[in-house]
């Protein structure tokens, strides 16, 4: 068994890592040896990892955050064959992320929108229903899409407000499911037989072979959904977590249980993945700060004035 083998290992049975997590470590583990196939990874100097994450894998081919990862899977590499295997030094230490300009956040969709998008379908048909019933739990509890396709069956019932759930990096965190969605369970629960082909399959949602709907089966059968219903926008699971997760912080200005709905472990993330428009910013602050409160009259008098009020031209200045 090879060191990168060996550090899958401790990584499952010693640090209970999730499947998820372990799957992508090993694949971007395997990744960066197939790259170094000629050297020996113990004998990688500093510039070397440093190099491999700004040369070889920047430049644009990656998104910041499966860099990220890249970095992460890296510096937990190393720090282990620091630590456990005897390594004199840890050259992943000081790894850095390569500059790049910072990508725009996915759109959220308006309150109109997701109303538009969330109205139930009258219909009896099990995949419509099924899909209804996926797009009102990801904007509801705000979930990942590995996160939703791993429900099962027996996670969520009809009567179900809240559930543990699993998330990123094997966290546990509760999530809550609104009365809509609540509502859009029972409805799917009542058909899921349709489409079950086996007695003991766990999956909450089943594909049209009575297996679990994969994430792409799920992402594919979201964006045909909404294609119909808001024609023109490209709506993906990550918009409508993004969607709950502004929704939220609007209506309720705070960031501290936003971070916790989410699952952020850090609030730097939910800081960088929400967003308010300067609008709403300018509004909350009127209406709750202290020192910004003003009457009625006071308003009255000031929007007076800003109709006779003449801007000076440059050369008045």
């Amino acid at each position: 068994m090879s060191d990168l083998d060996d550090y899958l290992a401790y990584l499952r049975y010693e640090r209970g890592k999730a499947a998820q997590t372990l799957a992508t470590y090993r694949r971007l583990l395997y990744q960066f040896a197939e790259a170094h196939h000629d050297r020996d990874l113990h004998a990688l100097e500093p510039r070397d990892l440093q190099n491999y994450l700004t040369k070889t894998l920047g430049g644009g081919k990656y998104s910041p955050a499966t860099l990220n990862q890249h970095r992460a899977a890296l510096r937990s590499y190393y720090r282990w064959l620091h630590r456990l295997r005897g390594l004199p030094t840890d050259p992943a230490a000081a790894l850095k992320l390569p500059r790049q300009a910072r990508q725009p956040l996915p759109d959220a969709l308006t309150p109109e929108q997701i109303t538009t998008l969330l109205e139930a379908p009258a219909t009896d048909n099990p995949n419509l229903i099924r899909d209804h019933t996926i797009l009102e739990l990801f904007y509801s509890a705000g979930l990942r899409l590995a996160e939703l396709a791993s429900l099962d069956n027996r996670d969520l019932g009809p009567d179900s407000e809240h559930h543990i759930i699993r998330g990123k990096g094997g966290v546990e965190r509760l999530i809550f499911i609104g009365s809509k969605a609540r509502e859009a369970l029972a409805r799917w629960q009542a058909v899921r037989g349709q489409l079950l082909k086996k007695a003991d399959e766990p999956a909450l949602f089943l594909n049209k072979n009575g297996g679990r709907l994969t994430e792409r089966g799920i992402a594919l059968r979201l964006k045909a959904y909404a294609a119909e219903r808001l024609p023109g926008v490209n709506v993906h699971p990550h918009m409508l977590r993004h969607t709950f997760a502004s929704h939220i912080l609007q209506s309720s200005g705070d960031l501290r249980s936003v971070q916790e709905l989410l699952g952020h472990k850090n609030l730097a993330t939910t800081q960088i993945y929400t967003h308010l428009d300067y609008q709403h910013l300018a509004r909350t602050y009127d209406e709750k700060h202290p020192r910004a409160k003003k009457n009625a009259a006071m308003k009255q008098a000031e929007a007076a004035a800003c109709r006779f009020f003449v801007a000076p031209r440059k050369h008045d200045l």
